[in-house]
């Protein structure tokens, strides 16, 4: 197993309708394909590019994605928010899937699938394993083609470092699994897919992945991604760069707009102390800023605006601090937004 780069895995539990099925490229590189009767998704990853494609229940405490990216490609923003990746380390999936047992009894050759194999069964009797049936080729690779767990797993703490598919000891018969794996060597095709939506951009740049958030969080998520689908359109022709005054104005009378509903919908948050003084912390700067804007594109002429340009920067900095503080309050971490505004 630890000299081969390619093959292809199924992981089945008692319930047929729960199966993973992952096809291995060579180091880094893999696609998988997990469904379950609560959720499902796919999974690509090449080198230190990864994409996910998942259903709206995978979301379900993060309603801007579970609305807006379900059953639709996305790029991860980091490596790690789906655990499968170590199935492409062979050399670590070996020591996984091998690496820990108990009590070995080799039965002897057997069939499997109709071709002869070689049986290995584990007493699993050690902290941290489980009782299983190990079958091998027997031909001279002695490739691993199935692993049967037969017995829920001995307490005891196992190799955190394998994560939940390839390290996970079953705790109960429900969860009882069967690991089948062929296509050793074999040549998989891996690509990306087409025009992924990328989670650092507007309008879910600052949107978690992979993290349970409460109510107040998500109350909060769908406000900033009302906000920013807005400030991005007004972003795109605002007239920053001084040529067209009216422009300016208008763009100007369209970002205080969608300040103004953000700041209405944080006022509907459900909050208490802490969280709730930082909430209104926000609005105030927000309705404090949005009023310096009102009255810099008030003036008659983008020389009068400018003399405002120090203390709206200024303003827009209290509301950038008040927000990471309101974020932070959530568990939430900084936004990686950044808009052209006037």
């Amino acid at each position: 197993m630890r000299s081969a780069s390619s093959y292809h895995l199924t992981i089945a539990g008692k319930d047929p309708s729960a199966r993973l099925d992952v096809s291995v490229a060579g180091p880094g590189q893999l696609q998988a394909n997990l469904s379950e009767p609560q959720q499902s998704f796919a999974y690509i990853a090449l080198g230190k590019d990864e994409y996910l494609k998942a259903s709206a229940s995978f979301y379900d405490s993060n309603p801007v994605l579970a609305h807006n990216v379900a059953d639709k490609w996305v790029t991860l923003p980091q490596s790690g928010l789906i655990p499968l990746l170590d199935l492409a380390d062979t050399k670590k999936a070996a020591r996984c899937l091998l690496g820990r047992h108990g009590t070995l009894t080799k039965i002897g050759t057997t069939t499997l699938g109709g071709a002869q194999v070689v049986e290995i069964d584990d007493r699993g009797e050690l902290a941290g394993t489980s009782p299983a049936r190990f079958f091998f080729s027997a031909d001279a690779r002695r490739d691993l083609l199935q692993i049967e767990q037969t017995g829920v797993g001995t307490a005891g703490a196992g190799d955190d470092s394998c994560g939940p598919f390839l390290g996970g000891v079953p705790k109960t018969e429900a969860a009882l699994s069967t690991i089948r794996i062929d296509g050793w060597r074999a040549h998989f095709e891996v690509a990306p897919p087409a025009q992924p939506i990328d989670l650092t951009a507007s309008p879910y740049c600052g949107t978690p992945l992979g993290t349970q958030l409460s109510p107040a969080a998500q109350q909060f998520l769908l406000a900033v991604f009302e906000l920013n689908r807005a400030l991005f359109t007004v972003s795109q022709s605002c007239g920053c760069d001084g040529q067209n005054y009216l422009l300016l104005r208008q763009a100007v009378a369209a970002e205080v707009a969608a300040d103004d509903k953000f700041a209405a919908a944080l006022q509907r948050i459900s909050a208490t102390g802490q969280l709730k003084a930082d909430l209104n912390a926000e609005v105030v700067a927000i309705y404090a800023s949005n009023q310096l804007l009102r009255q810099a594109a008030a003036t008659s002429n983008i020389y009068q605006y400018a003399t405002y340009s120090d203390a709206i920067g200024q303003s827009k900095g209290q509301v950038v601090q008040a927000s990471l503080r309101v974020r932070a309050d959530l568990g939430l971490g900084s936004s990686t937004c950044s808009f052209t505004l006037p």
